[in-house]
Formats: structure tokens, C-alpha cells, sequence
């Protein structure tokens, strides 16, 4: 978050802008230093931070949500009223330490629709930069961070097996079996396979009598054939061992392939993919991995979904989901027993986590100030102040209220959380 906050900061000084306060966290103040024309604070709520920008198009009800001010000015009023046992001189240095923002803004030359520092007042480029400034510095860090990782392993990761469907944006991929190299299958409830006298669980020897290597030749030569018949070589296993039934014999079972091209078995994975990077590949690993981890998301959590809401097991779907700081802790707890390379990387995913959510078109976030400044210039005028004040503030109150649920269910589920990342 301090990246993030960091990246408008510096753009908007660059910009020429006037940077009323950089805060980090939410609601009151806890400390604050008055630097030259910037007040720097930390807050009591760690679920974010602000940069708080001369012109900026907020409403004034936003801006006592955000910075705590709302709270801070009726702290101010109960010393003005409350005389008892207090100097009224006291009272009212007070008063006007608690007002110091806004008392500059009454400055004639701190006016936002004037002053040529104001953010309104700069061009459209420079606005939209600001905006996007905070983005930018999250994935730099992220890049950064995954750099640091590849570069500490000799520029090889290694990965599931899932990532070879997606294809590395950059980086030669080889496979690498298991110590244990047998293909190991599971029916589901619900395909051809159940419908046969094919055992539950056990391992796949050969598919229409081709010999397997990798679990993916499975899905390879069974996806060629749909609507057909295939003769799949089994062996059964124990299930709690792993190991193959002695007193079983090996057989081979007819399933028909549906119009899918699947036989409604779950094969696991024997094998998992190494990237290596060469030569030039090396300087744009750490953005090629970061890119990577983003389509994993795209290839996981769709599927996650599905199948939860399939099996209606939507506590799994609530733990797993969205998390809070709760959830969050558990995260980096359980990370930080792997040693530090894992922490790193975590580092990484969380930086680029918080660019992919401040980069979605809601109003109260990066991605849809960045929207209504494009619709600004496509326009050609500014827009309705007073409507691009209350979207925002409505989007505002929808997504703290959004936290609040996350957070609240975190806490009813913290058992089934804690154990997740055991």
C-alpha cells in the first residue's frame, strides 16, 4: 500500500501538483508530520492510505470518510463547548490545529478553482497519470519482487503442471516427472466411467494400448476420441497407501468417450513444468512471470467457482474466495515457515493483487477516476461535478460496506481459515 501511495504521490509532485496530505490507513489520526507544504499521517484504520491532492474532485462528505476529518473537527467542537477546567485559549489552538488542512485551503492562494497547482487545473495527461501512478508502482514492485525470486533460483521455476495449457508468455518449457511416477485417477461421480466395472481409484497404465509417460498423454489420446470407445489399462490401489492391490488383478476397461472428448475421470498430474530463462528472456522475466501468475488466476478461479457452486459446498467457496487482513495473516504466517524466498514471492502477488483490484472500472478506485477522466476528454468538457461527485462517494460507501462483509466473514469462518493454511 505504501508503493501504491508512493506512485501518486510522486507524480502528482512531479506534475506540479500541491499535495495537501499523504496518509497511510484510514479514519483518525494517530501521528502526523507537517512537512514543507505536505502533511504526512498514519491513521488507525491499516485497510489502505490517501494522497490528497489540491483540486481533487472528492465531496466534502467523502473527504471526512476517508481522512477521518468528519471525526477530528467534532473532537475540535467538544473542546470549544466543553469549558469546564479548560483555557479558553487552549481550546481555541486547538481548534485551529485540528482545522490545519482546511484552513490552507482558504488561502487565497491555495484556491482549487485558481491556483494553477490545483488538480483540476493541470491537463488531462498529467491527471490521468496521477491516477494510473499507483498501479504502475504495484506491478513495478511486483516485476521486481519475481525478478529477485528467478534470479536467486538460477532462473528457473518451477510450476504445475496446469501452466503448460497456457503457455509461458516467455521462458522454455521442459517437463519433469514426480519421484513417483505413476498416473494416478480418480472416477467421477457423475461421467461414463462410473458406469463401469473400472475400479475408483488407481493407476493408468495405457491407454488403447499406447503406454503412458506423462498424465497429459491420457487427456491427449482420450480428446481425440470423442463418441468412441476406449480400452483403458488399470491397476487398483490402496486408498490409503497408494500402493497397488496386491490381491487385484490389472485389467482393461471399455469407457465411452462423450461428445467432450472426456470419460469422466480425474487424472492427477505426475510430471510438473520447468521455465528456464536465457539470455535476454532473463530481463523481462520478472514481468513474464507476473503475467503468468495473472492467467493462472484466469485458469483457477472460474474453475474454483464452478465447482464449488456444482457441489453446493459454499463454505469452501466462502473461505476460499476473498479474504480480508484475517485472512491475510494466515496467508503470511503460514508463507513465512517456508523461508524467505516464498515470502518474497508472496510480496510479489500481493503488490500485483492490488493493481488488478485499484485497475477495475469502480469510481471509487484507480481504474474508474481513470474512466471518467477518459470520458472527460473524449467529451471534450469536464463532467458534472456534482454527479461524478455522488458516484463516487455512492461507490465509496458500496465498497467499504463490500470490506466489511469480507471481514465479518472471515471472522465467522476464522476456524475453517486458520486450518486452510496449516
Amino acid at each position: 500500500m505504501f508503493v501504491h501511495e508512493l506512485g501518486h504521490f510522486l507524480v502528482a509532485k512531479f506534475s506540479g501538483m500541491y499535495v495537501e496530505e499523504f496518509s497511510l490507513g484510514m479514519g483518525p489520526r494517530l501521528l502526523k508530520f507537517q512537512g514543507k507544504e505536505t502533511v504526512y499521517s498514519l491513521r488507525i484504520f491499516p485497510i489502505g492510505g490517501f494522497v490528497k491532492i489540491l483540486g481533487e474532485e472528492f465531496d466534502d462528505d467523502l473527504e471526512e470518510a476517508m481522512s477521518g476529518s468528519a471525526d477530528e473537527d467534532a473532537d475540535n467542537k467538544d473542546t470549544v463547548d466543553s469549558k469546564e477546567g479548560t483555557d479558553s485559549k487552549e481550546a481555541a489552538n486547538s481548534n485551529r490545529a485540528g482545522s490545519e488542512i482546511r484552513g490552507k485551503l482558504l488561502e487565497s492562494e491555495l484556491n482549487p478553482k485558481t491556483d494553477p497547482r490545483s488538480f483540476i487545473n493541470k491537463p488531462l495527461v498529467h491527471r490521468l497519470a496521477v491516477i494510473l501512478a499507483g498501479v504502475t508502482m504495484n506491478l513495478l514492485l511486483a516485476a521486481c519482487c519475481f525478478y529477485a525470486v528467478l534470479a536467486l533460483k538460477g532462473f528457473v521455476w518451477r510450476a504445475d503442471a496446469v501452466l503448460e495449457e497456457i503457455n509461458p508468455v516467455i521462458g522454455n518449457v521442459t517437463k519433469e516427472l514426480f519421484e513417483d511416477e505413476s498416473i494416478y485417477y480418480s472416477v467421477a461421480e457423475d461421467g461414463n466411467a462410473v458406469k463401469t466395472s473400472i475400479p475408483d481409484q488407481g493407476i493408468v497404465k495405457s491407454v488403447n494400448g499406447v503406454e503412458l509417460k506423462y498424465s497429459s498423454d491420457f487427456l491427449d489420446i482420450v480428446s481425440q476420441k470423442a463418441g468412441e470407445q476406449v480400452k483403458i489399462d488399470v491397476c487398483p490401489i490402496d486408498k490409503e497407501t497408494f500402493g497397488i492391490l496386491e490381491n487385484e488383478m490389472c485389467g482393461v476397461y471399455e469407457v465411452e468417450v462423450n461428445n467432450e472428448g472426456k470419460v469422466g475421470v480425474y487424472i492427477y498430474p505426475n510430471y510438473s513444468i520447468l521455465i528456464s530463462y536465457e539470455g535476454v528472456s532473463r530481463i523481462f522475466s520478472g514481468f513474464g512471470h507476473m503475467t503468468d501468475q495473472v492467467r493462472l488466476m484466469g485458469y483457477y478461479i472460474p474453475r474454483f467457482v464452478r465447482s464449488s457452486l456444482e457441489r453446493k459446498d459454499y463454505k469452501t467457496l466462502a473461505v476460499g474466495s476473498v479474504s480480508s487482513p484475517v485472512g491475510l495473516y494466515f496467508l503470511v504466517d503460514a508463507v513465512k515457515e517456508t523461508g524467505g524466498l516464498n515470502v518474497l514471492h508472496l510480496l510479489g502477488m500481493m503488490s500485483m493483487m492490488l493493481a488488478l483490484v485499484n485497475i477495475l472500472p469502480i469510481p471509487a478506485l484507480d481504474g474508474g477516476r481513470a474512466v471518467l477522466i477518459i470520458v472527460e476528454g473524449l467529451i471534450g468538457h469536464p463532467l458534472n461535478k456534482r454527479l461524478e461527485g455522488a458516484i463516487i462517494q455512492i461507490s465509496f460507501y458500496l465498497l467499504m460496506a463490500f470490506m466489511l462483509i469480507v471481514f465479518l466473514k472471515d471472522i465467522v469462518f476464522i476456524k475453517a481459515l486458520s486450518s486452510m493454511f496449516r
